[in-house]
């Protein structure tokens, strides 16, 4: 709390983002003309609309929405391995929240109760993994499940748009996952970038 009326606010970085949010709660999101991280910014947006300028109750509606990784975890650890990995995945999740928060004055670390993209955008990694995951496990192409690996995809790069650079590293799993066969990797390529374009497509039109 910052005196002289002993309230949250943010600085630095969590000050960037928040400052577009509320640029957008007032009105004058339309003359933005390039917002980084625009899917976090969106979500401080509707924080703020639901919690005002209360940034404690900002940052538990944050929480709130980032308490799904342990539960995401598991999912995915329990699909590749067995569920005791699961569970022991899900606690190191939050033994590794739990201590980032209690280390914050000690070492800069992110986590739920700061301003910053790298949790949601961790988040959103462990969404993207696991729905590919369970589209690559499948025997035929499965085209929803694959448009929407390819989406969730595209929310990480909406999050933090250097996850741009781990495209290729993805197509070339997509590619050999399963051995190489050239009409179902070209299938598979194609169908898991419809997905990312469905969802970057429509900002990178906006900000041209």
């Amino acid at each position: 709390p910052t005196p002289p009326n002993f309230e949250y606010y943010p600085y630095s970085d969590a000050g960037f983002y928040d400052t577009l949010a509320q640029s957008i709660v007032i009105g004058q999101g339309r003359s933005l003309t390039v917002i980084l991280r625009p899917l976090y910014i969106f979500f401080l947006t509707i924080f703020h609309l639901i919690a005002g300028q209360d940034y404690s109750l900002v940052l538990t509606l944050q929480t709130l929405l980032l308490a799904f990784m342990p539960a995401l975890a598991f999912l995915l650890v329990s699909r590749m391995g067995s569920q005791s990995a699961g569970v022991l995945s899900a606690i190191l999740l939050i033994l590794r929240e739990k201590n980032s928060i209690a280390l914050t004055n000690i070492l800069e670390v992110s986590h739920s109760k700061l301003i910053l993209s790298d949790l949601p955008t961790a988040a959103l990694m462990l969404l993207m993994v696991y729905a590919l995951v369970n589209w690559l496990r499948k025997t035929n192409l499965n085209h929803p499940l694959g448009i929407a690996a390819g989406a969730c995809f595209g929310l990480v790069v909406l999050v933090r748009s250097q996850a741009q650079l781990l495209l290729p590293i993805l197509l070339v799993g997509i590619i050999f996952s399963g051995g190489f066969h050239w009409r179902k990797a070209l299938q598979r390529t194609l169908i898991f970038s419809l997905g990312l374009a469905i969802v970057v497509a429509p900002w990178v039109w906006r900000n041209y």
